[in-house]
């Protein structure tokens, strides 16, 4: 971990020891590296631990306080004399114990029980504090900053010349700090530069770590061998006061955030809290609140560096969860059984989501069945209820013609007569100029064809009334509109003929047309003008007068008025017209009307029917949509 960064006394030469009220022992205990010149750094290191924990041992009456020292016993203990002094004093009759001691060190003498407190920096607590239970009672308050909270940071310092402007400048350079395990030296910086969305494993060029002392970061920008250096906070304000770099040369990058008003040092991350004094379990209660008033009671350094109460480690905890290192190293390392463990919670939610979603699918596709089952039989039930009435409307159509065809049957007699009687003068004319003799070939010819014209008319009003009766399968092609309602005219003339002519009005474009049965639509139109005919069957001839109207409407669609003078109808058969059976006709079925409004509807027409507007008499009129 990080070396001291502040002290009580960090700038001025050691002082002398104060003098010890009686009864009073302090002890340093041996440790740190200064006991192991000369030897080889393992067996040294193995020693070292063996002794420490012999020493701690034999000390096991007095009061034990451990007390990190990274860079080595002498430099450490200068730091903290006036502590030593202070609970001397503040603590008569006790025997002190102070040992200036590496994390590993520290670490082993906590896990052997051969401390009663610890003061080390905040990173390091952290670890003690999930692994064997260490309970801060006080917080260094060093003088640097006014919040307790907020005093040791990173310093990421980069040569006055450098392009580097900001962290994010940072990606594919080259860095260099003390130790990878450096609170403020290296794994403040490491958790800011994860905020700017770089991750120190993967998107820096390099990074190495030189150890002890801070120098050499600095050798390291100076010689070209890295683009920017971590240090902890006020480090290279101190190291320049003290001479040991250059006063000049060096600039630190800013943080994302200005550090609060009356902080002393350049930083180029957010604050974290200064050293804790923690105790440690086993250490008794009386004790340890004891060692807590000596230390709140501790007088103020002429730099205002003192002790207060335990500040908040939540941001401690934080850095090293985002890092996922000491007590969250777990969270690198996925396995379904933490994972589970951890998120147990969330798992739990999740599967009662899950089965929800699975039972609301179960049912909904059940559902779906049963809807599908029922829209299926609800459809088939629809279909045969259309097929129905489709055979249904095609027999009342068949009777319709029926009808109508036996209404105009004895006029087609009439009609097809004079052919036919035409026929037989011809024929017999010529048997006449046979017996006579005259055998002239003009005449003969002439007479054929005579002969052969009026067949061919009798033969033309036959397959009229035949196709008009007949039933079949309805078949929609484009029609021309003024070929089917002439026609309709002359077959309707032969029906009643003892009516002055159709007058017929076409407004339309020429050539218009109409995607339609054909003799559907001529079925209509014969029963309009049928109908308008029998209005005004009590009428004089002369004022039987039927109009027939062809016009475009307002959105371009067809419209077909038919308009007769028979008397006005109330309003009570008005409105009920177009009822099936309703008539108003004494011989009459109720159903022409009413299946000549399912034509028209079927071919996406409507048809109305309204009083004529200036008389008596009625307009029947339907539209339908013209071809383009």
């Amino acid at each position: 971990m990080t070396n001291r960064q502040t002290s009580l006394h960090v700038h001025s030469p050691r002082p002398p020891a104060a003098p010890r009220p009686p009864g009073n022992r302090q002890h340093e205990l041996p440790g740190g590296p200064c006991r192991l010149m000369g030897m080889p750094r393992p067996a040294g290191a193995l020693l070292l631990v063996a002794g420490l924990s012999l020493s701690l041992a034999a000390t096991a009456t007095g009061i034990r306080i451990g007390i990190l020292a990274p860079t080595g016993r002498e430099s450490a203990r200068s730091n903290w004399v006036e502590l030593e002094h202070w609970l001397g004093q503040a603590l008569p009759g006790e025997e002190l114990h102070f040992a200036y001691l590496s994390p590993d060190e520290l670490n082993d003498a906590v896990s052997r029980h051969q401390l009663e407190f610890v003061l080390t920096n905040p990173g390091h607590y952290i670890t003690l504090e999930t692994r064997y239970g260490a309970s801060r009672i006080a917080t260094l308050e060093s003088g640097l900053s006014p919040l307790a909270g907020e005093v040791i940071g990173s310093a990421v310092v980069v040569p006055t010349g450098s392009p580097l402007r900001t962290l994010d400048d940072l990606r594919q350079h080259r860095i260099v700090a003390v130790a990878p395990d450096a609170f403020g030296g290296y794994l403040i910086a490491a958790r800011e530069l994860l905020k700017h969305g770089i991750s120190p494993e993967r998107d820096l060029a390099a990074r190495q770590f030189t150890g002890f002392p801070v120098q050499k970061l600095f050798a390291a920008l100076d010689a070209g061998a890295a683009d920017a250096a971590i240090v902890g906070s006020c480090q290279i304000e101190m190291l320049q006061a003290q001479g040991l770099i250059a006063a000049t040369g060096y600039r630190v990058l800013p943080p994302a955030a200005p550090p609060p008003a009356g902080y002393r040092c350049r930083v180029s991350t957010p604050l974290y809290p200064d050293w804790p004094f923690a105790t440690l379990p086993g250490t008794a209660h009386p004790l340890s609140r004891q060692v807590t008033v000596a230390l709140l009671t501790m007088p103020r350094g002429a730099d205002g560096a003192g002790f207060t109460v335990p500040t908040d480690y939540a941001a401690v905890h934080g850095l090293f969860r985002d890092l996922q290192i000491g007590p969250y190293a777990y969270l690198a390392e996925w396995n379904w059984q933490d994972w589970a463990r951890r998120y147990w919670d969330w798992l739990l939610a999740g599967l009662a989501l899950l089965a929800v979603w699975v039972l609301h699918t179960i049912r909904a596709d059940r559902l779906v069945e049963q809807r599908t089952r029922a829209l299926r039989q609800e459809m088939a039930a629809r279909a045969a209820a259309e097929d129905q009435g489709r055979r249904q409307r095609e027999q009342l159509d068949h009777l319709s013609r029926l009808g109508l065809l036996g209404e105009i049957s004895s006029q087609l007699a009439h009609e097809i007569n004079q052919p036919l009687t035409a026929i037989g003068n011809y024929a017999r004319g010529m048997v006449r100029r046979v017996e006579n003799g005259r055998m002239e070939a003009g005449s003969l010819i002439e007479a054929g064809h005579e002969i052969t014209a009026q067949a061919e008319r009798a033969a033309a009003i036959v397959q009229r009334v035949r196709t008009f009766a007949r039933k079949r399968v309805s078949e929609r092609q484009p029609v021309a509109i003024d070929v089917l309602v002439a026609e309709t005219v002359r077959l309707f003339a032969v029906a009643c003929p003892g009516i002055p002519p159709v007058e017929t009005d076409n407004r339309l474009p020429p050539g218009s047309r109409l995607h339609v049965d054909g003799l559907q639509i001529q079925q209509v139109l014969f029963n309009l003008l049928k109908n308008a005919s029998d209005a005004m069957a009590g009428l004089p001839a002369s004022q039987r007068i039927i109009r027939l109207e062809l016009a475009p409407d307002e959105a371009g669609r067809m419209r077909i008025a038919v308009t007769d003078r028979g008397p006005a109808l109330e309003s009570g058969i008005l409105s009920r017209m177009g009822t099936p059976f309703f008539t108003s006709k004494p011989d009459g079925l109720g159903i022409g009307l009413s299946i000549s409004q399912s034509i028209i509807e079927a071919h996406g027409g409507h048809l109305d029917w309204r009083p004529r507007p200036d008389g008596p008499g009625l307009c029947v009129l339907f539209t339908l949509p013209l071809l383009p």
